[in-house]
């Protein structure tokens, strides 16, 4: 899982290895302990559920802005293509 630390802290994986963490520092963990203990203390966020909520607000303005060029496509009244002919000579 991807954390984005929002506060400084140290972490002892297992209980002996001590690692220190920035702010702003991504961390890919897989340490079960550290992503529960880390979310729940706001040191960190999930930086995967950013992405996913990011791409997500991406998609969907993109998909308002095709709708706003559709409305805009039919509301735009029909060109005619046929051409007059030349007058007739009397």
């Amino acid at each position: 899982m991807e954390l984005i630390v929002l506060m400084a802290f140290s972490w002892a994986h297992r209980g002996c290895i001590v690692e220190a963490f920035e702010v702003g520092q991504v961390i890919v963990a897989e340490d079960e302990d550290l992503i529960r203990v880390s979310l729940a203390e706001g040191w960190t966020e999930d930086g995967g559920a950013k992405a996913r909520a990011e791409a997500a607000a991406a998609a969907e303005a993109a998909a308002n802005e095709a709708a706003k060029t559709e409305e805009q496509k039919a509301t735009k009244p029909a060109e005619n293509k046929a051409r007059k002919a030349a007058p007739e000579s009397k």
